[in-house]
């Protein structure tokens, strides 16, 4: 049988235990699953650690590195770009470039090559 309100009138407290008596009675049956959700809770279950403050600068250390080297590769690009540019605009729009003639580009792409060589394998390296 389910309570009604009305029966617990009574007392303040009452009306708590008349909702919670009519919440249990409306729950519907607990499904059996043979164990199978303690099984894969307890398969993915991570353990629960500090972080201690030697780990955490180290962590905080390889995020730095790790934003550092991203700089570079930002200035390498954005030498490379440059360098494009200018290469660009001193030769002209459909005209091509001799570096016999003028060897400062020549120069300036072969220094650009190699900064973006070590990047690369500095990048590969850490």
């Amino acid at each position: 049988m389910t309570p009604t309100r009305s029966e617990s009138q009574g007392e303040p407290g009452d009306e708590t235990a008349w909702l919670e008596a009519l919440l249990r009675a409306a729950r519907p049956p607990d499904l059996d699953d043979a164990g199978f959700s303690a099984a894969v809770q307890a398969r993915i279950a991570v353990p629960k650690g500090t972080v201690t403050p030697a780990a955490a600068l180290a962590a905080a250390g390889q995020a730095e590195r790790r934003v550092r080297r991203h700089g570079h590769w930002t200035i390498a690009g954005a030498l490379v770009g440059a360098l494009v540019a200018a290469l660009a605009a001193q030769a002209g729009p459909g005209t091509a470039v001799d570096p016999a003639a003028n060897p400062a580009p020549a120069l300036a792409l072969l220094a650009a090559s190699t900064v973006l060589a070590w990047l690369a394998i500095s990048r590969k390296l850490n």
